[in-house]
């Protein structure tokens, strides 16, 4: 087999078509068919030409990833679905992944403390939602754990914030009424125990006014 054209690809300057025998076998950047020597009427085996369009696939697979984070921070489960999807072989995920870490542009214990911070601040998260959402966007425990170690949650602000904005206009020493606020705080991953707590000081703040 033998390389019979290279040619620049019309939507990406930099990046060139190969074709062995007459037909396309695969692309590569500029820079990369220079630095492997890759010219017309170059001899050419099958072996080589899996390994060009695996390094193909990895770059295309690196633009995708860079491109992704680049518009929102991301876990690295979500990164290893989104390429993964897009057709990319697992090898091929797995090379992009590493490198993104060592580049440090794939962290999920930064991710999940400005995850955590972003929760508490302003959508006023108790720490077992903030713990089950991280799960969820596939952050380990170990990385939650070291994210999490010293971050002040202020769920006793964070609770009153909630009660004032939904329940200062009800009776919350009617039992159905605090039944409905526990739920509420529940759901937006507080303890039953800080839940409680904070309804009765809530209650007691209402009868001081």
């Amino acid at each position: 087999m033998k390389i019979t054209d290279i040619t620049q690809q019309k939507h990406n300057k930099s990046r060139m078509s190969v074709f062995v025998d007459g037909e396309y076998s695969f692309s590569l950047e500029d820079t990369d068919i220079i630095f492997l020597g890759i010219k017309i009427g170059k001899e050419i085996t099958k072996e080589e030409i899996r390994e060009y369009n695996q390094r193909c696939n990895y770059t295309k697979a690196f633009s995708l990833a860079l491109d992704i984070i680049s518009r929102k921070a991301a876990t690295k489960k979500q990164i290893k679905e989104k390429i993964t999807k897009s057709g990319y072989d697992e090898e091929i995920v797995t090379m992009v992944c590493d490198e993104l870490k060592s580049m440090g542009y794939l962290d999920d214990v930064e991710y999940a403390r400005e995850f955590a911070k972003d929760m508490i601040s302003y959508k006023k998260q108790g720490k077992t939602k903030i713990i089950m959402e991280l799960k969820n966007r596939g952050v380990s425990q170990d990385d939650i754990r070291e994210a999490l170690l010293d971050m002040d949650f202020c769920e006793d602000d964070s609770i009153s914030e909630h009660l004032s904005k939904k329940f200062s206009h009800l009776d919350l020493t009617d039992m159905k009424t605090k039944e409905k606020a526990m739920r509420y705080l529940l759901y937006r991953g507080f303890s039953p125990s800080d839940a409680t707590e904070g309804i009765a000081r809530f209650i007691r703040e209402q009868r001081e006014e």
